[in-house]
């Protein structure tokens, strides 16, 4: 079995977080690979640049959350581990990568029913009681 490790990201502009449908056919939330030794704020903005087209945004400090899971790849087992992070997006214009072929930005309620694994719906709603309890 192999390890991957991947950095992602729940973007919300306004009162919106956006879902994108990855080309395997589900919706979730960005993500990408670690390749290379860099900080995760680094990777998380060129996460934005490269795969929504997002620059002007901004990590909001103390939310990261944590999920892992196995699938398989050809005849290969892979257990992945995902930290999110939490990004405040200052502009709605995305412009999906080859790995995308869709986007919305949904409210709380809509984002859940749209986000097609359980652990992708814990993350949205943690980041939602998150941005909830700072706003106070």
């Amino acid at each position: 079995m192999r390890n991957e490790n991947s950095i992602g990201a729940v973007v919300i502009y306004e009162d919106k977080f956006l879902l994108l449908k990855f080309k395997l056919g589900y919706w979730g939330l960005v993500k990408v690979d670690i390749e290379q030794e860099e900080s995760k704020e680094k990777i998380i903005k060129r996460l934005l640049k490269e795969d929504i087209g997002i620059e002007k945004a901004k990590i909001i400090k103390d939310f990261e959350e944590h999920i892992d899971y196995h699938y398989n790849l050809q005849s290969e087992s892979i257990h992945k581990f995902v930290t999110y992070m939490l990004v405040q997006s200052e502009e709605k214009e995305v412009e999906l990568s080859s790995k995308h072929e869709d986007f919305k930005w949904l409210p709380f309620n809509q984002a859940i029913e749209k986000a097609h694994f359980n652990q992708m719906k814990s993350v949205i709603r943690k980041a939602n009681d998150f941005m909830k309890l700072k706003n106070k």
